[in-house]
């Protein structure tokens, strides 16, 4: 019996140490190398305002802020640039209908002969026009310009909240990616120190064939992961590269500002109710105003077809000078000022153009109202997912408080020998994944919430 109890010691000791210990040949899993990245949990955004001390100094470094991603992406987006231009142009545009009111001056010569005259006479006529009045004239179309240059305005500050809202899910993005990537490493060494285990046993001949194969499909899906997060990190740097509109920015982006951000939104998210996004929605939305400014200048092309049957009045001024050739000087001089009253009719073409305008401004009220019930949807929708996300938020907290409690536990055993390195660094990956579960659910919120304030059209002050 003691012969049986030494042997069952021997051989219990033998297979821990096979499993704690390297063989001499270098299992194939340690020739990946992960850099170690600092630390972030959700304590920390809670705590962003506080004071960091000089040992965390590096966590802190300036490196890409979500303010200055924003900035550079209003500078730099293209699309920006192309209707700001076309902007400029229906601006510059708006004073050629004035124009009309200018005097309009016509000169042309004439040289005549006959049988009588031994040399040519030549005449210079000099007409001077100023309009004075036009039903359908410069008033009017002038009008008719400002609103669509108002339309553009309205449309390039569009464009600027959509590059705004890009950016910052684009940042939040990459920057949750980034975050990732301590779990990741920890994935990667649990799975490393699984399969070495795997290894070392089976090169003993203590592992069946099935159970090695097995090991095997774990650290391969393990190695997917891990490169498949290297990709979403690539591809996460990609697109906030281009909705920026820059084709280099920094890898690194800012921590403390953007824990910052994320707790001064959360809070922001608990503060105010549907009708504050509502009202502000229907206030700021640069949708409502472009259709405000399409019915208003389909309303005046209605009046300018109606008052196209209004008369011109207009002075018209002739001068006629007559030269000889003896001497080049006038033989005579003729002036004429005249006020001219021109009244057309062109049928009832004019008419029916003024009904058909009265069919698009119809058009367009219904499309405001089509716009402010899509407001109304999205602006509910997005309310409602942010207020459930929080819940979720608060659950996965109180959750996290448990996996906590069952690493600290994880810790002890391992201190005292009651589980090996293997055990223990899968209670670690447990844990670092638990940590990041609760910042992924946190930037996803925020990130939800800044979709909700886009489409409550951005209010001052969030």
């Amino acid at each position: 019996m003691k012969t049986a109890s030494n042997t069952f010691f021997c051989i219990s000791f033998l297979l821990s140490f096979f499993l704690e210990a390297r063989s001499t040949k270098t299992p194939p899993s340690v020739k990946r190398h992960f850099y170690r990245p600092q630390k972030i949990t959700f304590a920390d955004i809670q705590h962003a305002v506080t004071p960091y001390k000089k040992a965390d100094i590096q966590l802190y470094l300036p490196h890409l802020s979500l303010n200055k991603a924003r900035a550079i992406g209003h500078e730099y987006r293209s699309i920006i640039k192309i209707n700001q231009e076309l902007w400029r142009s229906l601006k510059r545009s708006e004073l050629i209908p004035i124009s009309e009111y200018l005097p309009q001056v016509r000169f042309s010569m004439s040289a005549s002969n006959n049988r009588a005259d031994v040399l040519p006479t030549k005449q210079l006529d000099v007409i001077i026009t100023q309009l004075l009045y036009q039903g359908n004239g410069p008033i009017q179309k002038y009008k008719i310009a400002v609103h669509e240059s108002e339309i553009s305005w309205w449309q390039v500050a569009l464009i600027k909240d959509q590059v705004q809202s890009q950016v910052e899910q684009s940042y939040l993005s990459l920057w949750r990616t980034q975050q990732e990537e301590r779990s990741i490493y920890f994935l990667h060494q649990a799975a490393t120190h699984e399969f070495d285990q795997g290894w070392n046993v089976n090169n003993v001949g203590l592992l069946a064939k099935p159970e090695w194969e097995q090991e095997h499909a774990r650290y391969a899906s393990a190695l997917s992961i891990i490169n498949g997060y290297q990709d979403r990190k690539k591809l996460d740097h990609d697109k906030l590269k281009f909705f920026v509109g820059k084709k280099k920015i920094d890898e690194s982006l800012a921590v403390k500002s953007t824990l910052e951000f994320l707790a001064n939104n959360l809070s922001s998210a608990q503060k105010y109710d549907l009708p504050f996004y509502l009202k502000n929605a229907f206030k700021l939305r640069k949708e409502l105003r472009i259709n405000e400014q399409e019915i208003l200048k389909e309303q005046r092309k209605r009046d300018l077809f109606a008052q196209s049957y209004l008369p011109t009045i207009f002075v018209q001024t002739n001068i006629t000078n007559t030269f000889f050739r003896r001497g080049s000087t006038p033989s005579g001089t003729f002036w004429q000022i005249a006020l001219r009253l021109d009244w057309q009719f062109d049928g009832l073409g004019n008419a029916h153009r003024a009904r058909a305008n009265d069919a698009i401004v119809l058009a367009k009220m219904i499309e405001r109202i089509n716009t402010q019930n899509i407001i109304t949807v999205e602006v509910q929708t997005a309310y409602h997912t942010v207020q459930g996300q929080l819940k979720e938020l608060q659950a996965a907290q109180a959750q996290l408080k448990q996996q906590q409690a069952q690493y600290e536990r994880a810790v002890v055993q391992h201190d005292i020998g009651e589980i090996n390195g293997v055990a223990f660094s899968r209670a670690q990956e447990t844990w670092e994944q638990a940590q990041f579960d609760v910042m992924n659910l946190t930037v996803k919120t925020v990130q939800n919430y800044r979709d909700l304030l886009f489409k409550a059209g951005y209010p001052d002050n969030l």
